[in-house]
């Protein structure tokens, strides 16, 4: 793991609003595979083809697909409502619609 300080304005003291801590995780080859803050959320995932072509991936996007969208929220609700106990909720499927519960 690597570490990145950002310091957008140059002014040397890295606590400005665009400032920031970056850690770059790297795999067995040192390519940088994912980029967290210093508080440890995911920022953005990095994936490599066989060839070494780098395929940027934000960390909300769940599919891979390049965009935030509704199919990830549902995974992520739907990977939620399994730990959430007795809580309910509906799938809703594109094609059908909502489900029962």
């Amino acid at each position: 793991m690597s570490l990145r300080r950002l310091d957008r304005n140059a002014d040397g003291d890295f606590a400005d609003s665009g400032d920031g801590i970056f850690f770059m995780a790297t795999d067995v080859q040192f390519s940088v595979v994912a980029v967290l803050d210093d508080a440890g959320v995911l920022h953005e995932r990095v994936a490599y083809s066989p060839y070494g072509r780098a395929e940027h991936r934000w960390g909300g996007d769940i599919n891979g697909d390049g965009a935030i969208d509704d199919f990830d929220a549902q995974a992520v609700i739907n990977g939620a409502g399994k730990s959430m106990g007795a809580v309910r909720f509906r799938r809703y499927s594109h094609g059908r619609g909502f489900a029962k519960p």
